[in-house]
């Protein structure tokens, strides 16, 4: 009985605490991905030479919360090999978006992040592509 209870009780926590601060009218935008047109400044990654060395490949793919301002405010890890995490996360904390209005006025936006490590035939890095779906969108 008690141990269901503290069970509870983190459940609860869990949703009571949001992953950021916001007033409790503030909308947030949520989209599956953002316009190419919207990234004003993009840094990709640079190769782990422990992933580069194992010919280790993949996607790793973050939620992103972005601020009013346009600035990643946080990640947080969906999916991606451990080796590659890291190099992903530094790149797309530097990503900057131009800021996404509803009636004029800024408001954040919570998308997934998708930043690819591929290599050639030859074992060299490929650029970073991040391919995009059609992007729909719905306020909360």
């Amino acid at each position: 009985m008690v141990l269901l209870r503290l069970t509870a009780m983190s459940f609860v926590v869990g949703i009571a605490l949001p992953a950021a601060p916001q007033a409790a009218d503030e909308q947030v935008l949520r989209v599956p991905s953002m316009p190419d047109w919207q990234l004003i400044h993009k840094v990709d990654p640079e190769y782990p030479a422990a992933a580069l060395h194992r010919r280790i490949q993949g996607t790793v793919r973050f939620s992103a919360l972005i601020g009013k301002d346009g600035r990643v405010e946080t990640l947080r890890l969906i999916s991606g090999h451990p080796l590659l995490v890291r190099a992903a996360r530094k790149a797309a904390q530097q990503w900057v978006y131009s800021p996404t209005l509803i009636g004029g006025k800024p408001i954040r936006v919570i998308t997934l992040v998708d930043i690819h490590f591929q290599l050639d035939p030859s074992g060299n890095p490929l650029k970073n592509d991040n391919r995009k779906p059609e992007v729909t969108a719905a306020v909360f």
